[in-house]
């Protein structure tokens, strides 16, 4: 169970930090403090990559894709922030699950190339 759990941890670790930037950006009296919700998230996401990493047993960094798709939602962040500061908080789950996408779908460094 332990394992299970420990196998789950970057998961369950981006799941709480996706509601936690929803919960951040759509904050009715959250005013400049919604701008702190891509950050957050990206902060997540590289935990997430970092954690998930070393549970693979690999060295302790953070993967390229994870770099650059968490300076790509700091951008797209203030960019549509600049627009519309209420309308933030609908595309913060997408971004989620963009870097869901990228922690998850990443093949793993020691699997052998399906090609050889």
């Amino acid at each position: 169970m332990i394992r299970l759990l420990s196998r789950m941890g970057p998961a369950l670790l981006l799941a709480t930090g996706v509601i936690a930037a929803e919960v951040l950006g759509s904050a009715p009296a959250a005013g400049l403090w919604r701008l702190a919700a891509p950050a957050l998230l990206v902060l997540t996401l590289v935990t997430a990559d970092l954690l998930r990493t070393r549970l693979l047993g690999g060295p302790m960094r953070v993967s390229s894709p994870a770099l650059i798709l968490g300076v790509a939602i700091l951008l797209a962040g203030t960019a549509i922030a600049s627009q519309d500061l209420a309308g933030l908080a609908a595309w913060v789950p997408l971004f989620g699950c963009c870097a869901a996408a990228s922690v998850f779908l990443r093949r793993d460094e020691k699997a052998p190339c399906p090609l050889a």
